[in-house]
């Protein structure tokens, strides 16, 4: 067998975050596996960190 790779990923945890703080409107990105990874099937997936600003969790969004 042979395998060929067509587009090369990252591990789950190795995933860039994106996200602004509600609070003092600071935007991070941060790696995935720095947060608090959360899911539901609703929602979808999505990563929490501590704003380093004020304190405020921020809610980020993992980019492709």
């Amino acid at each position: 067998m042979a395998i060929k790779v067509i587009t090369v990923g990252c591990k789950p945890e190795d995933r860039r975050v994106q996200g602004a703080c509600s609070n003092c409107k600071t935007v991070c990105t941060w790696v995935g596996s720095d947060g608090k990874h959360e899911s539901c099937q609703r929602e979808g997936e999505w990563n929490n960190i501590v704003c380093p600003t004020c304190g405020s969790v921020i809610h980020g969004s993992y980019k492709l």
